[in-house]
């Protein structure tokens, strides 16, 4: 069991002010039988140089450099080269828990799991130097595929990163399970996660916290407003539909439909208030809009189906009334009342 190699894929931009603790992170692990495959993603600042050093000291380290063309592709590079059992992701200006790639294996081992996702610890930094610590945690658990997308709208947010995840390689491999490269302001991950559904027939979840995430948000694409990110929003919702309809009722499947229709609505609503300032609702009222237009409402809710979305989701039965109801400036008040 100790043979079992583990591909480490880390993507690299300019981040010279934290690779260091990065790679050591990794370095530093209990389990020791894996590889790290570095992807320069065409770094100014000298953290390909110092990412190179550390492949000419270390074996285990590889290095390789790739003209800026995004997270996306070097992820992609990297499964392609991947050559352990399993692979797993960092950040380049993330941690590692120094147990981490130890408990992930030996869950994934000891329950044959197709994927292993673990809580994480997240340190949001501020642009004043303050520093917000929060936790996302799972119930430690086993899901079946099927379990997965019943509970779809209730996993945690950190279901849908791919940093926290340990994947069968052969899963991700023989399924040309890819990032999808025309996201390069976020929801990469989200996609990412919704495709390979299809493919997994378990995951474990655990508890333990075994990852510690930061987001420097000024800095972060999640700081800044990009119109792809509304585009990106736009394409993982047609995959989310695309792949969950399937294995739903038609009565389950609409109620769902109208949740996640309702969520990215509010998400698009989300970013611009916290991307924007105070030219936050103009753009959100014609970037919603866009949406819709371009992902018209495709259902007629029964009475029944109404009540039940209400019942579970009363908020978004409420955003997606209004919206349906072309009365955008309204539902954007009470959104921003019940944020309050």
């Amino acid at each position: 069991m100790k043979d079992v190699l583990i591909s480490i894929i880390m993507p690299v931009y300019n981040a010279v002010k934290y690779i260091d603790i990065t790679i050591k992170s990794i370095l530093n692990q209990t389990y020791k039988n894996f590889e790290l495959i570095i992807v320069d993603d065409g770094a100014t600042d000298g953290t390909g140089e110092i990412c190179r050093e550390y492949s000419q000291k270390y074996d285990k380290v590889i290095y390789m450099h790739q003209n800026n063309v995004g997270v996306c592709a070097a992820r992609n590079i990297g499964i392609s080269l991947a050559k352990g059992k399993y692979i797993a992701f960092i950040d380049h200006d993330d941690e590692y828990k120094e147990n981490y790639l130890e408990a992930m294996f030996k869950i994934a081992e000891k329950h044959n799991l197709d994927m292993v996702k673990c809580s994480v610890r997240f340190e949001d930094q501020l642009a004043n130097g303050k520093i917000l610590t929060r936790y996302d945690r799972f119930v430690s658990s086993i899901l079946s595929k099927e379990e997965i997308i019943e509970n779809y709208n209730s996993l945690p947010s950190c279901y849908f990163a791919v940093w926290n995840t340990l994947f069968k390689t052969e899963i991700l491999q023989s399924n040309g399970c890819a990032f999808p490269e025309n996201m390069k302001h976020g929801q990469e991950d989200y996609y990412f996660n919704v495709c390979i559904i299809p493919f997994v027939s378990n995951v474990g979840l655990t508890e333990h916290v075994l990852y510690k995430h930061y987001r420097r948000l000024s800095q972060s694409t999640s700081a800044k407003f990009y119109d792809e990110r509304i585009d990106a929003i736009s394409l993982y919702f047609r995959k989310e539909c695309e792949i969950l309809e399937q294995y739903l009722s038609d009565f389950k499947w609409k109620i769902q439909y109208a949740y996640m229709y309702s969520k990215k609505i509010t998400s698009i609503l989300t970013y611009c208030l916290i991307t924007l300032g105070d030219r936050a609702k103009p753009i959100a009222i014609d970037k919603i809009g866009l949406f819709v237009n371009n992902n018209p409402f495709r259902y007629s809710l029964s009475l029944i189906q109404w009540i039940s979305l209400l019942k579970q989701y009363p908020q978004y039965a409420v955003v997606l009334y209004l919206t349906l109801k072309k009365q955008i400036k309204l539902m954007i008040q009470i959104w921003n009342l019940k944020k309050r």
